[in-house]
Order: structure tokens, then C-alpha cells, then sequence
């Protein structure tokens, strides 16, 4: 489960708490923050809001997305 917090009302500043399941399926929480420009801000902003999503969504889907296409990542097959 993932949370994001906007840090500033009108910034582009976020902390990410993420909770991952380990091999012996313990939980962890790790926190990353990240700093964007106005620019990519507004781009993620106006993402969400086309797709009525939430930013924190879009910002998780954004880095599995590359991440995947990097192979660092499995993709999920879709059923």
C-alpha cells in the first residue's frame, strides 16, 4: 500500500510512504521524497485529474511504469 503526501500545498514536493511485503512477508515502510518542478507538477496533477485519479496513484503507476519498461521490474499480467 502506498501513500503520497503533498509536503506543500503549492509545491511540488512529495513524500511517499510505501509499505512492501519481504520474503518472510514482513512489513516494511519506507519514505521517499521527491522534488519536481512547476513543469512536471502540473503534468502529473493534470494526469490525475484525466484519469480521476488520486496524484499519489498516478505518480506509483508513473515509476512502475518505468521501471517495467527498464526490466527491473516484472510486469503484472493483466487476466
Amino acid at each position: 500500500m502506498y501513500s503520497l503526501y503533498p509536503k506543500y500545498k503549492s509545491g511540488g514536493e512529495y513524500a511517499a510512504i510505501a509499505r512492501v511485503k519481504t520474503l518472510n512477508d514482513m512489513k516494511k515502510e519506507v519514505v521517499v521524497t521527491v522534488r519536481v518542478d512547476a513543469e512536471t507538477d502540473d503534468i502529473i496533477r493534470s494526469l490525475a485529474e484525466k484519469d480521476d485519479r488520486t496524484v499519489a496513484w498516478t505518480i506509483r503507476k508513473l515509476i512502475t511504469e518505468a521501471l517495467e519498461a527498464r526490466k527491473l521490474l516484472k510486469s503484472k499480467s493483466k487476466k
